[in-house]
């Protein structure tokens, strides 16, 4: 496994809480195929306190979710030069009252791209794999000029509510 092992069978885990945290600048692009993300939570549980949190201008996605149940309160994400909020591998935690503005930057500027606001997958290929992702998402604001300000592949759900979007 490219980040290492992670997981386990009690979906109530809890991993500890982080609170009042702002991430900035963060991340980094190894290859295509191995980036570090402003946040990944891998597997957390729904135990896990997650509130308060910003993501400023990270170098890939701003926050994503590898699997697990873990919620999310009351977070922002700007800048990410990725996606702003992904998940995969199974993640069924909620997020809510989120703010994300998806940072356009210029065409000329190749070292950073806009990519979708969310981006979000079950297992790849695996479709249908058990547990799917389908995390329930409320309370958000997006703003975005992409065209495409979610993109929803590859067998994941998703419940959204009480949301604006704004999306040229």
């Amino acid at each position: 496994c490219a980040s290492g092992y992670y997981g386990g069978t009690d979906d109530a885990d809890s991993s500890g809480s982080i609170e009042y945290l702002q991430v900035k600048y963060a991340g980094y692009k190894f290859s295509n195929e191995d980036e570090l993300n402003g946040i990944a939570f891998q597997a957390v549980g729904s135990g896990t306190v997650l509130d308060y949190i910003q993501v400023h201008n990270g170098s890939d996605d701003g926050i994503e979710f590898f699997g697990g149940t873990a919620g999310i309160k009351h977070f922002v994400v700007t800048g990410a030069s990725d996606d702003s909020l992904d998940w995969t591998d199974g993640w069924r935690g909620f997020a809510q009252y989120g703010v994300i503005v998806q940072t356009l930057f210029p065409a000329t500027d190749s070292s950073r791209s806009k990519d979708n606001v969310i981006e979000a997958d079950n297992y790849g290929k695996d479709m249908d794999r058990l547990p799917r992702s389908n995390p329930q998402i409320a309370n958000l604001t997006i703003v975005s000029d992409d065209g495409q300000a979610i993109l929803l592949r590859e067998g994941t759900g998703l419940g959204l509510y009480n949301s604006v979007i704004a999306d040229d």
